[in-house]
């Protein structure tokens, strides 16, 4: 799980950030564009709740980059409740969480330049490379 800017502009919707979700069993990638880093407890909770509801299952672990944005005691709480552990990675280390970002950051672009569309879609982008 990572939250990223892509880049240094809003999407035509005001989105500046995307929240990327990997379940590593099966690969389902899932991306929440965000107007604020304060919104990933969210959008975690819809992704937990979603894999629940398919599985009858909670997520046992949730890997990230150490972020304040996954650190907070109310996201640790939230966890603490559906039986998961937080487990910190350090930061710029993509071959630990490259599933995450490295994939979709590296499609994005390509895809805004092959359909030759300006850099303000890039939510969509995105949403297309999942």
């Amino acid at each position: 799980m990572d939250i990223k800017p892509p880049i240094d502009m809003r999407s035509i919707a005001t989105h500046l950030y995307f929240l990327a979700l990997v379940e590593d069993y099966t690969g389902l990638t899932v991306d929440y564009p965000t107007q604020k880093k304060l919104e990933t407890l969210k959008c975690s909770r819809g992704f937990a709740e979603q894999g629940l509801s398919q599985t009858g299952k909670n997520f046992n672990c949730l890997s990230c980059e150490n972020a304040k944005d996954f650190l907070s005691s109310e996201f640790k709480e939230y966890l603490s409740t559906q039986g998961t552990v937080l487990q910190g990675i350090p930061e710029y280390s993509s071959e630990l969480n490259g599933t995450a970002e490295m994939n979709i950051m590296n499609m994005m672009p390509s895809i805004l330049k092959g359909a030759g569309l300006p850099k303000n879609l890039w939510v969509e982008a995105i949403m297309a490379a999942c």
